[in-house]
């Protein structure tokens, strides 16, 4: 089955090295004062957060049939577009930061960057956001597979 859609987001990698590295400086300017041991725990803590900041990252793929997501290393998902009653392109606005947010007004929300996503409410439900970078692609496909209501 052809993919109708398809995108791959990371987070940008700038703004994560330059958080993650002035994280990393703090044992070094106050090591002075701590032990050895609690300032290679930090380091090594801050060492696995960029690591893992690094191979993040958000897949989405659409067919007629269903939605694929991925938020590597975290969750895999398909969703069939036959459990799916609502379907939307929204901009969800600024909901606290990026990653993986719980408990929005919206269900889930997937995101690298940004404020534009897939807004999804299930037969069953439940809702979720999978945020995108490719606003007018994805709207058009989703038109194009008669998906929008």
């Amino acid at each position: 089955m052809s993919i109708q859609f398809q995108e791959t987001q990371k987070f940008n990698p700038w703004l994560t090295f330059t958080i993650l590295i002035g994280l990393s400086i703090i044992p070094a300017i106050i090591g002075q004062e701590l032990d050895l041991v609690p300032c290679i725990a930090y380091c090594s803590v801050v060492l696995i957060t960029l690591l893992l900041f690094v191979f993040m990252k958000l897949e989405t793929s659409i067919n007629k049939s269903f939605l694929y997501f991925s938020f590597f290393p975290f969750i895999k998902r398909t969703v069939k577009w036959s459990e799916v009653e609502k379907v939307k392109v929204i901009d969800y606005g600024f909901i606290g930061g990026w990653g993986i947010r719980l408990w929005t007004g919206y269900g889930t929300v997937y995101n690298t960057r940004g404020s534009k996503g897939l807004f999804i409410k299930l037969k069953n439900g439940k809702r979720f956001i999978v945020g995108t970078q490719k606003k007018e692609e994805l709207e058009t496909v989703i038109a194009s597979l008669n998906l929008s209501n």
